[in-house]
């Protein structure tokens, strides 16, 4: 009985290898060799941490205004690879880095006082850029889920999860894919088709908060707002190769996502 079920396995581990070498192949015929194909990085303050950058910019070593645009170029520059984002509000961020430079600079010159909400403690995030989720409400971003009968919706409101980024400090860039319904490991829908993973091309980047952990891996982001109920933070983390924080249930309000 041992000796049936060993050669049944080997048989069946032989299968698996004869498939996993035509797949492989089957995938390099259609899409060629696409591992590392995003175009480098050149700008170290790409790799920092969020906190680090927030720091930097209270000390005036680097501006708002600086990090935010060196930001959206990365972010422009791979969206043609990855497919990421949905919308973006550029213009508007670059302006509120602008003012946050300028309130700053001010205080650092001793020609005010820093405002109470923009305290390190009240406002740890001061000027650092950052992403959400499409399902996550803005107003003016779309919010279907990737669902083609909710192609039109358009947010009015804030989710309290990105209300309180924005209370932090930090400046929205932009919204990112996600898989339809929300329901699906891969960030695929007939509405934005597929983010692709910045390691691969041909490989998916998880979902559903697939495009979140997509650009900030592709360093198109410093940090981006996901959700999870069944794996929606932790399998596009897994599969792009970065940290992913799923809060305790109940600690943080859901509203609007």
């Amino acid at each position: 009985m041992a000796k049936s079920l060993q050669i049944i396995s080997f048989i069946i581990w032989l299968i698996r290898c004869f498939f996993s070498i035509w797949i492989r192949l089957g995938f390099r015929l259609i899409y060629g060799n696409q591992k590392f194909r995003l175009p480098p990085i050149t700008n170290q303050l790409l790799l920092l941490p969020a906190t680090v950058i927030a720091k930097r910019i209270r000390e005036r070593r680097v501006t708002s205004y600086e990090v935010v645009h060196i930001y959206i170029e990365r972010t422009r520059a791979i969206q043609p690879y990855l497919n990421v984002y949905v919308d973006e509000r550029f213009s508007e961020a670059l302006i509120e880095a602008q003012e946050i430079d300028r309130i700053l600079d001010a205080v650092a010159n001793g020609q005010r006082l820093l405002p109470d909400e923009w305290t390190e403690e009240r406002a740890p995030f001061l000027g650092v850029p950052f992403a959400i989720k499409e399902s996550m409400e803005y107003p003016g971003f779309h919010n279907s889920t990737g669902i083609a009968a909710r192609k039109d919706f358009i947010s009015t409101r804030t989710a309290t999860s990105v209300a309180h980024m924005l209370k932090a400090g930090a400046i929205l860039l932009c919204n990112t894919n996600v898989s339809e319904g929300c329901m699906w490991f891969e960030s695929r829908n007939s509405l934005y088709g597929t983010t692709n993973n910045p390691y691969d091309l041909t490989r998916i980047v998880g979902g559903s908060s697939g495009g979140a952990g997509c650009i900030v891996s592709a360093a198109g982001a410093p940090f981006a707002i996901g959700a999870d109920i069944g794996g929606s933070i932790r399998l596009p983390s897994f599969m792009n190769g970065i940290f992913g924080h799923k809060t305790t249930p109940g600690e943080k309000r859901n509203s609007f996502i």
